[in-house]
């Protein structure tokens, strides 16, 4: 979420960037016995996150969210519940400086094995214990998202 050593705009500040680009995210889950283990990814950053991209034109963002999980780590899942949305300032493909605006979901998978795709700007991906889940060097702006998606989980599984 957002790049190292990029400053994000504060609340009520205009963003020099010009376009936004709105994007699905995904929290992915899965139960073993009494954990549960979320898929992280790690970008060239080092940062461990969450996967995420566009959409398509004529996809839901709940669709886009099943589709950049299945695209990015190769596992399927079901959408559980909406969470949070975020907004960082990034440089797209172009050189553009654009604002990403992601709204994430939660869901759940029974897969088991990640396969992370090439040229994602992924280096990395793993299975981690939730509760190990904020000590990962990650981005600040995912924490509302993180802490979100951990409430409903726990919510879901009492």
């Amino acid at each position: 979420l957002g790049e190292p050593g990029k400053e994000h705009p504060r609340r009520g500040e205009r963003a020099a960037a010009s376009k936004t680009e709105e994007y699905a995210g995904a929290v992915i889950f899965r139960r073993e016995a009494e954990h549960v283990l979320w898929a992280m990814v790690r970008d060239m950053f080092n940062h461990w996150t969450l996967v995420k991209g566009h959409t398509q034109p004529d996809e839901t963002l709940e669709a886009g969210a099943l589709r950049k999980v299945r695209e990015e780590i190769g596992v399927d899942g079901r959408v559980v519940a909406p969470l949070g949305e975020n907004t960082y300032p990034a440089t797209n493909l172009e050189g553009e400086s654009v604002l990403r605006h992601v709204k994430y979901f939660l869901i759940e998978t029974n897969d088991i094995v990640l396969t992370l795709e090439q040229d994602a700007g992924l280096v990395e991906a793993k299975w981690v214990p939730m509760a190990e889940v904020m000590a990962l060097k990650h981005y600040p702006d995912l924490n509302g998202i993180v802490k979100e998606a951990m409430e409903k989980i726990t919510k879901v599984s009492s």
